[in-house]
């Protein structure tokens, strides 16, 4: 065998083996996007939540529990996130706040104003725009726009509810629905 033709062989090997690794890395990246892409969330299977938002956008979230008598109380552990956020970010604040009512225990209205550090629920809606989920068991997670009355509490602003999401929905989708409706609440 000649030399020439030798060398020959040995770099339509080269070009070959290239080709190859840069294919294999090509795939196993695109394999990695796509299964990235399915990433399973815990699914939402219960709660209720008020979900504020300052002038500024700022989030304050309020976790609600049933208290022994039925009512819907406050807990402690209030979650708040300063602007700016993404709407993944968001949806995460939204389903660990979720996650917070199965095991949490109703706090006083005093204890709520310290933790909000404001004197009064009126002054704390001042200026504050309102979402509210609760997920409901055969149809998923509720959104309600409200309206802000002058005592400071909040009134539906429909019968029925603005948004539906399945409990199953990504951390971006409860980010998105939520900021979607925003502009619909008054405060």
């Amino acid at each position: 065998m000649d030399r020439g033709f030798s060398n020959y062989i040995v770099l339509i090997l080269l070009i070959l083996a290239f080709f190859s690794v840069l294919l294999f890395i090509i795939i196993k990246k695109f394999k990695n996007r796509y299964n990235r892409s399915k990433k399973v969330y815990p699914e939402i299977k219960s709660g209720n939540i008020s979900i504020f938002f300052d002038e500024r956008n700022n989030v304050s979230i309020i976790p609600y529990v049933k208290d022994k008598y039925g009512a819907g109380r406050a807990i402690s552990n209030l979650q708040t996130k300063n602007f700016p956020y993404t709407a993944n970010q968001l949806g995460a604040l939204i389903r660990y706040a979720m996650k917070l009512c199965e095991d949490g225990k109703p706090c006083s209205n005093q204890e709520l104003m310290v933790k909000l550090n404001y004197p009064t629920w009126k002054e704390f809606t001042r200026d504050k725009r309102n979402i509210s989920l609760h997920y409901r068991e055969g149809q998923g997670i509720l959104f309600n726009t409200t309206r802000r009355l002058s005592d400071g509490a909040y009134q539906f602003n429909r019968t029925g509810f603005d948004a539906v999401v399945k409990g199953s929905a990504s951390d971006k989708e409860l980010g998105e629905t939520v900021l979607s409706l925003l502009g619909l609440c008054r405060s």
